[in-house]
């Protein structure tokens, strides 16, 4: 796995709990593989929701805090393996929070995932790349490693 981390000062506009940095890019918009290489490019990813409280913290924030209210890329999608679903980290989700009749019925057509502000933060698909003058673009949050007295944690053991 890449290394992926930020050092203490350059977190420091960033919304930090526990293990991890979260940059929520709520000020542009961009299709899912725009938005990870955005990410990547600060040695950080897609963020990756391995539970239900990650998931309530990251819905209040865009709700209470950013005043989102349209769909958030977060970084799960099947776009490799037609209902496979895997994080950009390739791991498996443990948890998901799919809203009722998701992942939808677009099937090859949809393939990446957000965070649907409409509807209390359940998640949705969509199409993942914008496809001649159609835009599938969202905002996005990033999620890099807090490194931590020098030591660094990895994303791969949660």
């Amino acid at each position: 796995m890449e290394e992926l981390g930020l050092e203490k000062d350059d977190a420091l506009n960033r919304d930090v709990r526990g293990n991890y940095c979260y940059s929520f890019m709520t000020y542009k918009s961009l299709d899912f593989d725009h938005a990870q290489r955005d990410c990547r490019s600060h040695k950080g990813r897609l963020v990756t929701v391995n539970d239900k409280d990650t998931q309530t913290y990251l819905y209040s924030m865009l709700r209470n805090t950013y005043h989102v209210s349209e769909s958030v890329w977060i970084g799960l999608s099947d776009d490799d393996d037609e209902g496979v679903w895997e994080w950009t980290d390739g791991s498996k989700p443990a948890y998901t929070n799919w809203d009722s009749g998701q992942p939808g019925i677009g099937g090859l057509l949809e393939d990446c995932a957000a965070i649907n502000m409409e509807h209390s933060g359940k998640w949705h698909d969509y199409k993942c790349n914008d496809v001649f003058i159609v835009h599938f673009d969202h905002p996005y949050i990033c999620e890099y490693v807090y490194y931590m007295s020098n030591r660094q944690i990895d994303l791969s053991h949660n």
